[in-house]
């Protein structure tokens, strides 16, 4: 993941590897030079001798992104192989490991209908435990 800033003099951006905290040495506008950033816009921070870190506003308030297995860099939620997609494990079988699209889908319907009937049962058993507790007391 990069980390964008843009540098007080110059107002360029900067993309940096890591978070500005981390680095020991100010890391220097590929600009002008220049070692000192812009806070924030609506940050309560006041600049201060030394840099100060910004985001771009796009990328401050983004909140949609997710680091999930579908893949091995941070994505948007809900891409195409992101694991949030409802289409997720279809296009992984059906991509990563050519199978049928149809046989897919037939093979997801019906282990639904297993895990309803599996749920169905578990919550009659409860019932009766229920039921049964009570009648003992």
């Amino acid at each position: 993941m990069s980390w964008a800033y843009r540098c007080k003099r110059c107002r360029g951006r900067n993309t940096l590897k890591h978070k500005y905290e981390w680095y020991k040495r100010a890391p220097k506008c590929k600009h002008c030079g220049h070692s000192e950033f812009i806070p924030p816009p609506g940050s309560d921070k006041k600049p201060v001798i030394g840099p100060v870190f910004y985001l771009d506003k796009a990328r401050q308030y983004r909140t949609d992104f997710c680091v999930c297995e579908g893949y091995h860099f941070t994505h948007r939620v809900k891409s195409p192989y992101c694991i949030h997609n409802p289409e997720y494990e279809v296009r992984v079988r059906c991509g990563r490991y050519g199978e049928l699209e149809a046989d897919v889908r037939a093979d997801i319907a019906r282990r639904e209908k297993e895990e309803s009937i599996e749920l169905e049962k578990n919550n009659t058993a409860q019932a009766d435990a229920i039921r049964q507790h009570s009648e003992a007391a």
